[in-house]
């Protein structure tokens, strides 16, 4: 019995079944590993993340988790033992780095990229992968974990979008922003400039750029106030200026204004204030300056206006010129004032009439001037009208003021412009009518000027025709005045036979025609026959 007991435990160790067997005392530790082995198998399998163990030499897969076989849709079997590579959309990149770590055997290695796996319906998706090398029982394999990204992507690309959509509308603001800035500075710099004008303008002459009667006024309650004795004052007034505007339009006068303006400034000093108090009168205060001063700058002025007359074409500059100087106290600024512009009128009176005679011969010259270019226009209607007066048995006063007249007849053609008055081809409507108008220009000109008075209304009437056909009355027949229908016969004569920018002279032989054919319309018949009868 002993002997059979120690032959059944030797059998037990043998077989591993006895209580101190070598399987009985192993079991519960490799039991321990299996379960370890199980539930790791189970995270794997429940990972969402793509797990693949490849052996590094072949790059075949030895193992696989099952999301990586569900995501690709793939089976298990497919998968096992295939090249890696099929499921990669572009392996070439994908092995690059890896390839040279196990040339160099360098352990341990991890790299994480972005890569594509490919499915089994072709489709890819797009992967975050991390290759880590690892070495077991002498071999070496590569563990990958992938996981899809395709959600993170997607997400990266509408904050993308939504990024670029904020950096666009920040643009757009910013533009917005930079434009109403540019308006507002646009605006603010105009706000400026009107203010700046307006204040220009509140102590400034709007013709002649002159401060005005404000501006000079404050000056004097300045130099009142003030140590800025002794102080002079120079009154200047253009003279005829009422004149010409009367006869040649304020146009002409305003130019003469800046004329005498620009005279003024250049004679006086720098710190001399030069201004415009009246419409015809100039004011200039001289401060820290004795009368010699004054006399000095009065001086000035009248070279710089004798030497701006040089041209006779061009209407004269005259200015009466009156000054007064105070030492200290011993006479206001307002006395002083009174004082210059009271010896300011003296000399004006005193030039009156040789102001007149200048202005009259100036305006004389430029009616010459537009005589056609000096072919003798003015000469010829002047004896044409002064043979047919005979003839017709008028007076020698009457004759001296026929002459008058057809000198002066186109006096109001002095306001009209050469591109006009030398125009080669037809005048349009507005021209003519400018044209027409030099009638009453031409009047008015000479209502200016007594040396004219008596012949105003026939120069207004010139352009009559017998048949009440002309202009600007409409007066026909011997309501004409006969001056105004000899001077009629007479221009229309000369200007056929003589030279025109529109066309080549007529002879004497046609104009007579052309006259014949408006006897009785345009031209007092009777006469037309006397003169016609003196120039053959």
């Amino acid at each position: 019995m002993p002997h059979y007991k120690n032959s059944e435990t030797l059998r037990e160790q043998l077989i591993g079944l006895g209580e101190k067997s070598l399987r009985k005392s192993y079991y519960p530790e490799l039991q321990q590993r299996i379960d370890d082995l199980k539930r790791f198998r189970a995270l794997l399998d429940q990972s969402h993340d793509l797990i693949f163990l490849l052996q590094s030499s072949s790059g075949k897969i030895i193992d696989i988790n099952e999301s990586a076989c569900t995501q690709l849709g793939y089976a298990r079997e497919k998968m096992l033992s295939s090249s890696f590579d099929i499921f990669v959309a572009k392996p070439g990149s994908f092995w690059s780095g890896l390839k040279n770590y196990i040339a160099d055997e360098t352990i341990p290695y991890r790299e994480t990229s972005v890569t594509a796996f490919r499915k089994c319906d072709g489709s890819a998706i797009p992967v975050e992968v991390t290759l880590t090398l690892v070495s077991f029982e002498n071999d070496k394999y590569i563990v990958i974990v992938a996981r899809d990204i395709t959600e993170r992507l997607r997400g990266e690309a509408e904050l993308q979008k939504a990024h670029q959509m904020l950096e666009q509308r920040v643009e757009e603001r910013t533009a917005a922003l930079v434009q109403l800035s540019q308006s507002l500075k646009e605006e603010i710099d105009e706000r400026k400039k009107v203010e700046e004008r307006l204040r220009f303008n509140s102590l400034h002459d709007s013709v002649t750029g002159l401060y005005n009667r404000t501006y000079f006024a404050e000056e004097m309650r300045r130099l009142e106030a003030g140590r800025h004795y002794p102080v002079s004052m120079i009154m200047c007034d253009l003279d005829g200026l009422k004149v010409i505007n009367d006869s040649l339009g304020h146009d002409a006068g305003d130019q003469l204004l800046i004329k005498a303006a620009k005279i003024l400034s250049a004679g006086v000093r720098d710190g001399d204030v030069v201004s415009r108090v009246g419409g015809d009168e100039f004011a200039i205060l001289l401060s820290h300056s004795a009368l010699q001063d004054a006399q000095n700058v009065v001086q000035r002025i009248k070279l710089l206006v004798e030497k701006s007359n040089f041209d006779p074409v061009e209407l004269p500059l005259n200015i009466s010129l009156g000054y007064a100087s105070s030492s200290g106290k011993d006479k206001s600024i307002n006395e002083l004032f009174k004082e210059a512009d009271n010896n300011m009128y003296k000399v004006k009176g005193v030039q009156k009439q040789a102001t007149h005679n200048s202005i009259f011969q100036s305006v004389k010259r430029i009616l010459e001037a537009k005589d056609f270019a000096e072919q003798g226009h003015i000469q010829r209607m002047q004896d044409l009208a002064e043979a047919l007066a005979k003839e017709m048995g008028l007076s020698s006063e009457s004759i001296n003021k026929l002459r008058l007249l057809a000198e002066h007849h186109d006096l109001g053609k002095m306001q009209i412009g050469d591109h006009i008055l030398l125009k080669p081809g037809p005048l349009t409507l507005e021209e003519g009518a400018e044209i027409k108008r030099h009638c009453e220009t031409g009047r008015r000109i000479a209502q200016a000027f007594p040396e004219l008075a008596g012949v105003a209304d026939w120069i207004l009437q010139h352009h009559e025709s017998w048949d009440g056909s002309g202009y600007p009355l409409g007066l026909k027949g011997e309501q004409i005045p006969l001056e105004c229908r000899i001077i009629t016969i007479v221009d229309a004569f000369d200007a056929m036979t003589s030279m025109r920018p529109y066309r080549h002279p007529l002879s004497k032989e046609e104009a007579i025609t052309e006259l014949y054919k408006h006897a009785g319309t345009q031209f007092d018949r009777q006469l037309l026959e006397r003169f016609i009868k003196i120039i053959k």
